[in-house]
């Protein structure tokens, strides 16, 4: 169950979750398992990375392509609320760099190379969280398919910081680990309670694939009952199938419109 900061949704006693445990429970039924909105979680990190030094440089880029008229016509803006476009932002800013870099003489960070290499690796970082955002918002989605979503993020991070760390980066040794590790340390926070819930996922997703051992123990019982019956894994395994085939169209769908 997904819920947000509200008090109608969290309060203690009369809030909705608070509500659906009680009755819940008193139907003798195992409660409903309550985490925050992945997609705002997911916010809150990429919040981390900080921008301003590439945007206080945007507005005489701005006056620039007036004078010059060149096909992307402006850098676009970005605001704290519609965060995805802060990512579009440093992006367009980076293509810009030739344009820019011996007409806006006046702009020191143009000719540095410190400033132009971090704002390279913020370009890829948001690009990343960027489709991270889109897949989280793709229709028809489960909670195991959002959660695998955010797991593989989070296993490319730990790659992304492994690989740096090999590298001999001679003239920039810590700023983009120390980026990626900002950005893997925030992730880890904000989705604690999505791993918490991970066998409780994947028993969702397919109760036949876990070992009974760490499923849930009110469950326990029901899944070897029903781990000989070959009608309901054939079931499973259908229903499985369809998910992902249903998926994969979507996926497809979402290219073709983009």
């Amino acid at each position: 169950m997904n819920r947000k900061i509200f008090k109608s949704m969290i309060g203690r006693y009369n809030g909705l979750v608070a509500r659906l445990r009680l009755k819940v429970a008193d139907s003798n039924n195992c409660p409903p398992k309550a985490f925050r909105c992945i997609i705002h979680q997911q916010h809150f990190c990429t919040k981390q990375l900080n921008l301003d030094h590439a945007m206080t440089v945007s507005r005489p880029v701005k006056e620039f392509l007036k004078k010059i008229e060149c096909e992307y016509g402006d850098v676009l803006y970005h605001s704290e609320v519609r965060w995805l476009s802060r990512g579009k932002v440093s992006k367009r800013f980076f293509d810009l760099r030739h344009e820019t870099t011996e007409k806006l003489n006046p702009v020191p960070e143009f000719r540095d190379p410190l400033w132009l290499w971090e704002l390279a690796i913020l370009c890829d970082l948001m690009q990343c969280l960027n489709d991270l955002y889109i897949k989280l918002q793709w229709k028809n989605k489960l909670i195991c398919h959002v959660y695998a979503d955010v797991n593989a993020f989070q296993a490319k991070l730990q790659l992304f910081i492994q690989q740096a760390e090999r590298e001999i980066l001679v003239h920039f040794p810590t700023r983009m680990i120390e980026l990626l590790r900002l950005l893997s340390d925030h992730f880890d926070e904000r989705f604690a309670d999505c791993h918490e819930l991970k066998n409780d996922i994947r028993v969702f997703e397919n109760p036949f694939s876990i070992d009974v051992s760490t499923a849930p123990i009110e469950l326990q019982l029901e899944l070897i009952e029903n781990e000989d019956d070959y009608c309901i894994c054939q079931h499973i395994r259908m229903r499985t199938n369809f998910l992902g085939v249903e998926e994969s169209q979507t996926v497809s769908a979402f290219t073709y419109d983009r």
